[in-house]
């Protein structure tokens, strides 16, 4: 199987929630500062344990490379270090780690401490931090040298304050050039994954999140993202927990209807794997393109016994604020679940 341009690049290929690309330019990135993302744990720390939970602020560091600065400088193996949720370089980061250190010895963080990186709380707990357990993640984002029309930009950013955004992977899932894919697919031509458990990783979630790619452009071409059909199953925000709707009442149609408004659910895809597909009826029919054209991949993963899961199509910034500044800049704060990129937000009314 070759590498052609239905696989890379996918993400210039995606569908517009507007209907079409925006307009609008815009400089990203033109200093870490410009890009800063606050992680939510969503719980507290128990103050007793093995595991030593810290908090820490980095500029210009991504996350494994922070693990490894974690590691190096606490004489520990990396193994015994852990990170819910992987952040950029390029920007300006709080998340949360956990140390495996036995004993109730106290520890001195500072040997951690450099011009980049800041140890902002330490406290102990009785379990690891686990992946992807997190809430969500605050974000502070300033756009620069922006042309455009600005109240179309204004009108763009005020649709996604209302209704909500696709809910895209971004392209850092898939590494620079979409390289990642490329590796993927040729595990899947030799219908073998990588040795290495972070390797695998890499194959699979690039795999699933290309698949949801696709098909979530393929429902807002069909302008049915955000409309139920017949055999929708619904996701919970921030988690991958779903579960098939009861209208069979006016009242519990106008439930779903409100939950929908607010942010709380939302019509969920599919990260294809081994395992049924939740949706039925019409919502698995529009399924079926997806699954015919890329029946290798989908073989490939469910021969790897990678499990099926769901992914909401949209998500609902929370907490969204903007703010035009001089010299055609503009700040945006707002809050997403955990999994929800930012560059997908930015996506739907700026070229950056």
């Amino acid at each position: 199987m070759s590498v052609d341009f239905q696989y890379t690049p996918h993400i210039s290929t995606l569908a517009f929630a507007s209907g079409s690309a925006p307009n609008a330019t815009a400089e990203l990135k033109t200093r870490p500062e410009d890009f800063l993302v606050d992680e939510i744990l969503g719980f507290e720390p128990s103050g007793e344990g093995e595991h030593l939970y810290l908090h820490v602020k980095a500029r210009d560091y991504n996350t494994e490379y922070l693990l490894e600065h974690i590691a190096r400088n606490l004489g520990v193996a990396k193994n015994s270090v852990v990170y819910s949720g992987q952040k950029d370089r390029y920007a300006v980061t709080t998340q949360w780690f956990s140390v495996h250190l036995p004993g109730n010895a106290d520890i001195d963080v500072s040997v951690l401490e450099n011009e980049n990186v800041t140890i902002l709380a330490a406290k102990r707990n009785l379990k690891k931090l686990r992946r992807g357990a997190h809430k969500g993640n605050k974000f502070t984002i300033r756009l620069k040298n922006i042309a455009g029309n600005q109240q179309d930009i204004t009108a763009a950013i005020e649709d996604i304050q209302r209704r909500g955004f696709p809910n895209y992977f971004g392209p850092q899932r898939f590494g620079r050039d979409e390289n990642n894919i490329a590796t993927a697919l040729a595990s899947v031509a030799v219908g073998r994954s990588p040795k290495k458990r972070f390797q695998r990783s890499i194959v699979f979630s690039s795999l699933r999140s290309m698949l949801f790619n696709l098909s979530l452009s393929q429902r807002i071409e069909q302008g049915s993202w955000r409309q139920q059909l017949d055999g929708d199953v619904f996701a919970l925000s921030g988690t991958e927990s779903f579960f098939s709707p009861d209208t069979s009442t006016g009242e519990a149609e106008q439930e779903i209807l409100e939950r929908l408004s607010s942010g709380d659910i939302a019509i969920a895809g599919v990260l294809f794997g081994d395992g049924d597909i939740p949706q039925s009826k019409k919502a698995l029919e529009v399924l079926a393109p997806i699954l015919e054209t890329h029946q290798n991949i989908v073989a490939f993963l469910i021969k790897q016994r990678v499990a099926v899961a769901v992914r909401p199509l949209s998500v609902l910034p929370k907490d969204f604020s903007f703010e035009w500044g001089t010299n055609d800049e503009l700040e945006l704060s707002f809050t997403l679940p955990k999994g929800a990129f930012a560059t997908s937000l930015l996506r739907e009314f700026v070229v950056c």
